[in-house]
């Protein structure tokens, strides 16, 4: 992963994850651990796999 953004909305209620990843893999495990770190709140997976 590199240059891996994460942008959190005022109260937490939505999520933004910006970077590059080598893979697909490593773009879900990245989304994976913010679901599970911010469970309740709107997710936009913006990571670009190289």
């Amino acid at each position: 992963m590199q240059n891996l953004e994460v942008e959190i909305a005022t109260g937490g209620d939505r999520v933004v994850l910006r970077g590059r990843a080598s893979s697909y893999h490593v773009k879900q495990l990245a989304q994976q651990g913010a679901r599970e770190a911010l469970p309740h709140a709107r997710l936009e997976n913006a990571i670009v796999v190289e």
